[in-house]
């Protein structure tokens, strides 16, 4: 009945959703604006003070949702065919809902239609104007922050809509949705494949789950393709298919950079396979994999490449903070910092902050360095259940305390990874942070959107908004793992641990 109650939910915005589309395509709406809910720019007090209240009771219910699913969603041990069809229901409705969350739609859409007029994004400036986006709206972009293989699909999905941006939109939630169905396939089935079948069925939590709805179906976000390439590296390495495993990830760096992260987990778990019998068969292995990779990697490059200046954008982008921890404490000592350093603020307290805080990361992720290190002198083995949870751990820490900027689909990342290695290893810390960052992450864009409804809307740019982010979404978390580092994140957890669940 809670599912049936929780679907309620998504049919009510999936149908306000649709009445919408109508007004969107009649240029009456523009979704991009403050207010577009009520398809008007400007609106009267009552009306802000009403549609907050909405808001905030929509995401309320999402939140809470959350946290029933991952207190209660493991408790569906037999998927029934009823229940199949609620969830892809739920898909189904999510895929509706005019993406509010986000205005990253408009520019798959613009990049598309960029390519498709023989521009290339990675050093000729663009246009970020859609059909139902308000003209004020409209801005010229000079970087372009994703892989070649992304602008390929924008590229031809924009063909194939034949420019059209609704059936753009509603196409590309098409492909997040089988994305998505497949990112949830893949992580069940690796939950049993590494847990050896000692493992409880999370179907129903991972196609129920709001943050996964919201961010990837509604929002459009493409996160789960990267991810789709990382599980299949994660079940090519542990059914040692050396020669998948880099390709595996070559796909995914091509879509979003960030699994370039994870190459050096992947090169210690091939390492750790290899002995004095089985070293030229799986040296041959991994030699087919970057001869496929390299291949994979040219293909991707050919309509773009113009030398390293196209990484020129991922430089850029790595310089913007926003409601992260960077950003808060940069933010905060400003204009202390100008009012005596001036002119040579910035320089000086970025690398402050920037050091400080990689002190904080070798320190968190000094466990994982000292049993790399064991592993590489063939003193110790993991299991691949422990290879995820380093992977895990690994970038948990990189985005809490490395990362510039953070945003709530973020977190859409660690689910699957938090499954298998919850699953794998039993250890209650993973299972506390998931519960709170794939839940609590919503209240971000309750923020955004309550700040947006303000008669002089800024979203994000306030220093309360960091603190905030950071107070609600990360304090929990951090506290956590500082208090599991110090036990050397378990990775010899015995029975007796405090850690084990």
């Amino acid at each position: 009945m809670v599912i049936i109650g929780y679907g309620s939910l998504w049919f009510v915005l999936a149908t306000f959703s649709v009445i919408r589309y109508g007004a969107i395509w009649g240029r009456s709406c523009f979704f991009q604006t403050p207010g577009w809910l009520a398809c008007t720019a400007q609106l009267e007090n009552g009306a802000r003070i009403g549609l907050g209240l909405v808001i905030a009771a929509i995401f309320a219910c999402l939140l809470a949702a959350g946290l029933w699913l991952w207190k209660n969603g493991t408790a569906v041990a037999i998927v029934s065919g009823r229940l199949r069809l609620i969830l892809l229901s739920l898909g189904m409705l999510a895929l509706l809902v005019v993406p509010l969350g986000s205005s990253d739609l408009p520019y798959y859409f613009s990049s598309g239609k960029a390519i498709s007029e023989g521009l290339n994004p990675y050093n000729s400036p663009w246009k970020v104007q859609v059909d139902f986006s308000d003209p004020v709206q409209s801005l010229t972009a000079t970087y372009y922050a994703y892989g070649p293989i992304m602008a390929t699909i924008f590229h031809y999905l924009y063909l194939l809509t034949k420019g059209n941006v609704v059936l753009f939109i509603l196409g590309w939630k098409m492909l997040m949705l089988i994305t998505f169905v497949a990112c949830g396939l893949l992580t069940v089935y690796l939950c049993k494949l590494i847990s050896k079948n000692n493992t409880i069925d999370w179907t129903v939590l991972w196609f129920s789950q709001p943050l996964l709805l919201f961010e990837w179906l509604v929002n459009g976000h493409f996160d789960g393709l990267w991810l789709l390439s990382l599980l299949v590296a994660i079940y090519t390495a542990h059914t040692k298919r050396w020669w998948l495993v880099l390709p595996a990830l070559t796909v995914g760096v091509w879509i979003k950079f960030l699994p370039l992260l994870f190459v050096p987990f992947f090169a210690l778990w091939w390492w750790q396979d290899i002995n004095w019998n089985t070293w030229k068969n799986k040296t041959i292995q991994a030699l087919v994999g970057v001869v496929v990779s390299g291949a994979i990697t040219m293909a991707s490059w050919v309509p773009y490449w113009v030398g390293p200046k196209v990484f020129d954008s991922l430089v850029m982008q790595s310089k913007w903070a926003f409601s992260s921890i960077f950003a808060t404490i940069y933010y905060s000592l400003k204009p202390l910092f100008e009012s005596v350093l001036a002119d040579q603020a910035h320089w000086y307290l970025t690398r402050l902050v920037q050091g400080a805080l990689l002190v904080v990361v070798l320190y968190m992720l000094y466990p994982l360095f000292k049993k790399s290190w064991a592993i590489l002198l063939k003193k110790e083995a993991w299991e691949s259940g422990k290879y995820v949870l380093a992977i895990f751990i690994f970038l948990l820490v990189y985005t809490l305390f490395w990362q510039k900027s953070f945003w709530p689909w973020y977190m859409t990342w660690f689910i699957p990874l938090a499954n298998i290695a919850y699953q794998a290893t039993k250890q209650k810390p993973i299972y506390t942070i998931i519960t709170w960052i794939s839940t609590v992450a919503v209240v971000q864009h309750v923020a955004l959107l309550l700040n947006s409804l303000s008669k002089d809307p800024a979203p994000g740019t306030s220093l309360w908004f960091s603190w905030f982010v950071v107070g609600t979404i990360m304090v929990h978390p951090i506290y956590v793992l500082y208090s599991w580092r110090k036990n050397d994140y378990s990775f010899s957890l015995n029975e007796s641990s405090p850690y084990a669940k």
